[in-house]
């Protein structure tokens, strides 16, 4: 609530309690939102193929642009 200067302790307890009380619609919107992520994770790889390499892929891009710099400043 302190990273939140709009909030007041009230309103937070508030929806702390209601949660307590019936967690069940909390759950079923963060589910509907997962499960929506998701769906959209799985159209964008769709689309652009998965890419579970791209950290490999760019060092090796970077890697290949240096040496050429360094080829052609010879």
């Amino acid at each position: 609530m302190q990273s939140y200067p709009r909030l007041n302790l009230a309103d937070v307890y508030a929806v702390v309690s209601r949660y307590l009380a019936d967690p069940a619609p909390f759950e079923d919107y963060l589910r509907t939102y997962d499960e929506a992520a998701e769906e959209s994770r799985r159209r964008i790889e769709a689309i652009q193929g998965p890419r579970g390499k791209i950290r490999e892929d760019l060092l090796t891009r970077a890697k290949a642009r240096d040496l050429l710099r360094d080829q052609a400043g010879r």
